[in-house]
């Protein structure tokens, strides 16, 4: 059952872990108030680093998020549940747990990358 209860954008703000299940670690998904959104597919390697996805999102609804890969671009929507520990996002059958990421779990080299993945995303908002 999906709840009702769950105040978007608000309850997103912040760092997250996402399970998934490749690269034998989970992912961080950082949402910020601006309505950016960078997922790090694996902090276990500072290489893999690289596979970062940078996102645009909007909430639809209570339950329902829209991602895009540019500020302008095509979008696709992903429906969400609130859990005890965070929330759950689902892909079609496929569903990501997410949990509260505390910074000092984090490796030193995520905050650096996030804020260059930001710049980029706010230099392409502004050639748009």
């Amino acid at each position: 059952m999906r709840s009702l209860g769950f105040t978007l954008p608000d309850d997103l703000l912040g760092y997250w872990w996402v399970g998934h299940g490749f690269e034998g670690s989970p992912g961080v998904l950082i949402f910020d108030e601006k309505g950016h959104a960078v997922q790090f597919l694996t902090t276990k390697d500072r290489r893999k680093g690289q596979s970062i996805m940078r996102l645009w999102v909007r909430v639809d609804d209570p339950v329902t998020l829209r991602f895009r890969l540019s500020s302008k671009g095509e979008s696709w929507t992903r429906t969400i549940e609130r859990t005890e520990s965070g929330f759950t996002i689902f892909a079609g059958d496929i569903a990501f747990p997410v949990w509260r990421a505390e910074r000092t779990e984090l490796p030193g080299w995520l905050e650096a990358d996030y804020q260059a993945a930001i710049q980029k995303m706010v230099e392409q908002e502004n050639d748009a």
